[in-house]
This record gives structure tokens, C-alpha cells and sequence, in this order.
């Protein structure tokens, strides 16, 4: 028997949600970037450009991780869409087939001549419009 894959549509796209909320309450570089600081003296002027340097540098990762997270919610969100498009699609195909089998199964109708195609072979090639 085959392995049977489940997905939880909603349960996927309520966390695409939530990651995509979370990313988007975390603050802009431009936020990010800005430091105060002393700079009456060399040394603690120097440092705070440092902290101000790292911070712009923090700013602009962020962004890009906001950018990947995006980017990666909405492949996800197509990927569901895209599955249960396709499993729409199974389901119709076998209900097609069940309508065939189902056909093919049937008894021919009373009064059909004996030279006519009888049986299994009757029943598909009505399903199919083939006679």
C-alpha cells in the first residue's frame, strides 16, 4: 500500500500568517540604523560611528530576511493552492473512472441485437461515446 501524504491546508496558511505578521512587526533599517550617542570626545565619537556602522549593517540584514520571508510565504501559499488544485483534479479524474468502471460493469440493455458489441465492451464504449 502506498504512503498516504496529508496536508492541513488552513493550518499552512495560518502560519504563513503569522510568520509574515511577525516579519512585519520587526522594525525598518531605517529605525534600526539610528544611534545617539556622545561625540564631544575622539574615543566615544569613534565608538558610537562604530555602533552606528554594525547598526545600519543589523538594518539592512533584517531587510533582506523580511524579503526572504516574504518571498518564501507566498511560494508556500502558491504550493497549497497549487496541491489542492491537483487534488481537485484526482478527485474528478476518479469519479470519471468510477463512471467508466461503472459503465462497463452494467448489463447491455434489453432488445440489443445479437451482432452488437454486448457486455463489458458495450458498457465502455458507451461511456466513452465510442458507438
Amino acid at each position: 500500500m502506498g504512503s498516504v501524504i496529508r496536508l492541513d491546508s488552513e493550518f499552512v496558511r495560518a502560519n504563513v500568517s503569522k510568520v509574515v505578521q511577525t516579519s512585519d512587526e520587526l522594525p525598518a533599517a531605517t529605525i534600526i540604523g539610528v544611534v545617539d550617542g556622545n561625540g564631544t570626545e575622539p574615543a566615544a565619537s569613534q565608538f558610537t560611528q562604530l555602533l552606528r556602522t554594525r547598526a545600519e549593517t543589523l538594518g539592512a540584514r533584517v531587510e533582506e530576511v523580511r524579503q526572504y520571508i516574504a518571498q518564501n510565504a507566498a511560494a508556500l501559499s502558491q504550493a497549497v493552492q497549487t496541491l489542492e488544485e491537483r487534488d481537485e483534479m484526482n478527485a474528478s479524474d476518479a469519479q470519471q473512472v468510477t463512471a467508466i468502471i461503472d459503465a462497463a460493469s452494467t448489463a447491455p440493455p434489453a432488445g440489443v441485437s445479437p451482432g452488437a458489441s454486448a457486455g463489458g465492451q458495450a458498457g465502455v464504449r458507451g461511456a466513452l461515446g465510442l458507438q
